[in-house]
């Protein structure tokens, strides 16, 4: 992907995450199962451009470096690496959390 390309889709997918984040705010001031389902979702939203935003700075980082540096680069990328594990792994948990609601938005009334 171009850094054009990737500026487009990060730049797409924090618009997402702000719109979601900004449902999640106002649903929660009286919150239903739809509701709730809408906040989890500004999550999922949020930290899939999180996720996101840490693979673009992966991909990016060995080339912002000389090779001189190639230590701390290598340092760098598997710090970054973790924390895109940490978004990934948190995307993988909301997904029981959205199944879960979506059971109560199917039962209530």
């Amino acid at each position: 992907m171009t850094a054009a390309a990737d500026h487009e889709a990060l730049t797409a997918s924090f618009a997402r995450a702000k719109e979601a984040v900004e449902e999640a705010r106002q649903r929660l001031t009286a919150p239903a199962p739809a509701d709730l389902h809408a906040a989890v979702h500004g999550i999922v939203a949020t930290t899939a451009a999180l996720a996101n935003a840490a693979t673009a700075l992966i991909d990016r980082t060995p080339s912002a470096f000389c090779r001189d540096h190639a230590g701390e680069v290598r340092e760098l990328v598997a710090d970054l690496l973790a924390i895109r594990g940490c978004f990934t792994t948190a995307l993988r948990l909301a997904e029981p959390a959205l199944q879960d609601l979506e059971q109560f938005r199917a039962t209530a009334p």
